[in-house]
């Protein structure tokens, strides 16, 4: 009876797996455990270094991913400028390998006028260009792969613009067919650099795990830098939660007589906010000569009264 029961258990088993994979849920749950990863541990390293931990603060899966746009703009900032660092490297390296064949095929491996445009060249010039485009593209295959079309394609739009870019006078017709063969070109261009890009990437893939740790690293030492800042008190202001952590300036007063009592003694104290919870407001106080000072302290909320500071000593009383 067990084992009746078993095939149809596992088909839905299988399909919802497939349904998963399909739908990209799976890659959209990998990738944003790598960013909260990403964000997580440096912003534990800066509260741990104050005193404090993730949950006392109010940190939580949502509010550190949120918090954190702005940071992942400047990652991936960061990263575009390496794709065109890889770029330039991979282009550096074609050339350095046309080089060494043109010893060979001068004839086949040289660009001719690499700096004048297909339509400023005399006729025979253009048919050495073509030539050197076509050996190009045999010679590497997964510049042709990425175009999605054959050479006698993609040459024959080269000649067409060519003979377009040439003509004094375009009817409105040659100008859309000019333009559309323009846009065509710019876009296989564009698409081959990518794909060239990154099929090197898929070749080394280890590069990605190296960058991801890196990245996390020069975060976190970021991190720590700050929180020593605000532990020492060099901060004189707010330090942003630019990658989801914060410390923020502010003056501390108390919310009555009754709490005055206990919190007269942060009234003129340089005070970071790190974070509030629906109780508890956490409080980092830096180093100090008063008795009653206490590096990291957790406040009620409700007993006293948190204001934006820019200053280092601001005052509750006139």
């Amino acid at each position: 009876m067990l084992r009746l029961m078993s095939g149809p258990q596992e088909n839905r088993k299988g399909t919802l797996l497939e349904w998963v994979k399909d739908s990209g849920l799976l890659t959209i749950t990998i990738l944003g455990l790598l960013v909260y990863t990403l964000f997580a541990i440096p912003t534990a390293i800066f509260y741990y270094t104050l005193g404090a931990s993730l949950a006392e603060v109010g940190v939580t899966y949502t509010s550190l991913l949120s918090g954190s746009v702005l940071g992942l703009m400047v990652i991936v900032l960061a990263l575009g400028y390496s794709v065109v660092f890889l770029y330039f490297y991979y282009s550096l390296r074609v050339a350095y390998r046309t080089v060494r064949s043109a010893r060979k095929e001068v004839s086949t491996t040289e660009n001719p006028y690499p700096h004048r445009k297909d339509w400023q060249l005399e006729d025979e010039d253009f048919e050495a260009r073509v030539d050197w485009l076509k050996t190009q593209y045999a010679n590497y295959p997964v510049v042709g792969n990425s175009l999605k079309l054959g050479w006698g394609e993609f040459e024959s739009k080269l000649r067409r613009r060519r003979e377009l870019r040439r003509m004094e006078n375009l009817t409105l017709k040659e100008l859309s067919e000019l333009q559309s063969i323009e846009h065509q070109i710019a876009r296989y261009r564009s698409r081959a650099y990518g794909n060239v890009i990154g099929g090197w990437v898929k070749r080394h893939p280890i590069l990605l795990g190296i960058a991801y740790l890196v990245t996390v690293a020069v975060i976190s030492l970021f991190a720590f830098i700050s929180a020593t800042d605000v532990q020492n008190g060099r901060s004189a202001g707010s330090v942003s939660d630019v990658f989801g952590y914060r410390a923020k300036l502010v003056t501390v007063c108390p919310a009555s007589a009754a709490d005055e009592k206990m919190y007269e003694w942060l009234i003129g104290e340089k005070t970071y906010l790190l974070g509030e919870t629906a109780q508890n407001a956490v409080l980092y106080v830096p180093h100090t000569d008063l008795p009653h000072a206490a590096e990291t302290i957790q406040v009620p909320i409700a007993a006293v009264m948190i204001s934006s500071s820019t200053s280092s000593t601001g005052h509750c009383r006139g």
